[in-house]
């Protein structure tokens, strides 16, 4: 059994990295999906476009199965590519909002005092 485990190791290791390169391309395409849905309407229309492009051909490439881990991996990169200008867009601006809070919101922070029951 041992000798029969060690002559699959690497079909096993083959299946095991195809396995989590479609587990990432699927997260990526959900994340994807709600990082655009949420930011519409901060993306540009070539923006959007392109993203959507790169996310439908990921999309199609998942739906094969025979799919072999390189192709995968370009359609990987292909979205990472659309989105990443957008997404350092989206980061730039949550670090400016964090850095220069509005003075129009609220934190709701109720000041109080502990008293604790004997």
């Amino acid at each position: 059994m041992i000798k029969d485990a060690e002559q699959h190791a690497n079909e096993d290791a083959k299946k095991k990295e195809l396995v989590e390169t479609r587990n990432m391309a699927e997260g990526m395409v959900t994340s994807t999906e709600k990082m655009l849905e949420e930011n519409k309407d901060k993306a540009t229309e070539e923006e959007v476009t392109a993203i959507n492009e790169a996310n439908d051909k990921l999309k199609k490439l998942l739906e094969n199965e025979d799919l072999s881990i390189d192709d995968l991996k370009n359609g990987i990169d292909e979205l990472a590519k659309a989105s990443q200008s957008f997404a350092e867009k989206l980061y730039a601006e949550a670090q400016n909002d964090t850095a220069n809070p509005s003075s129009d919101e609220s934190d709701d922070v109720v000041e109080g005092e502990v008293i604790e029951d004997e």
